[in-house]
């Protein structure tokens, strides 16, 4: 934004006040207009990654992530707006933080615990099972 645009300096009329109120306004709205173009563009990419089958978490989702963000940040801090208000008028952005994001490895370590601890105590159950079976088959008579 031009220097002379903003004035520390209190207006010096009431009809300057409103100028100035004016002004801001447009100039708030040509850099939201700027900041759309720019966040659409970063969007548009996303999207021609995600039709060429691009996998979750790549290098590229995380780039555009990080140039929305900063973007996003600049805006707020500029016209003092709240980021997370912000943030959430655009739904974009939540979609492309999934995609930023590489999906974790959930179930696996469960499974480790399983394979190290449950599948022998499994095991040792089944085998004290067949053991009894057979005391029982010998006390009932057989062999």
């Amino acid at each position: 934004m031009l220097l002379w645009t903003q004035s520390a300096k209190s207006p010096v009329s009431k009809e300057t006040g409103i100028i100035n109120r004016r002004w801001q306004a447009i100039c708030f709205c040509l850099e939201k207009h700027s900041l759309e173009q720019k966040l659409g563009s970063i969007f548009s990419a996303v999207a021609a990654h995600e039709s060429n089958a691009l996998p979750v978490g790549a290098h590229e989702y995380q780039v555009l992530s990080d140039e929305a963000n900063s973007l996003c940040e600049a805006f707020a801090n500029e016209w003092n707006q709240d980021l997370d208000g912000l943030r959430a008028k655009i739904p974009g952005l939540s979609k492309l933080d999934s995609l930023s994001t590489p999906k974790q490895l959930v179930g696996y370590r469960t499974f480790v615990w399983f394979g190290v601890f449950g599948l022998p105590l499994a095991l040792f159950i089944i085998g004290a099972l067949a053991g009894l079976v057979s005391l029982g088959y010998r006390l009932t008579g057989g062999r």
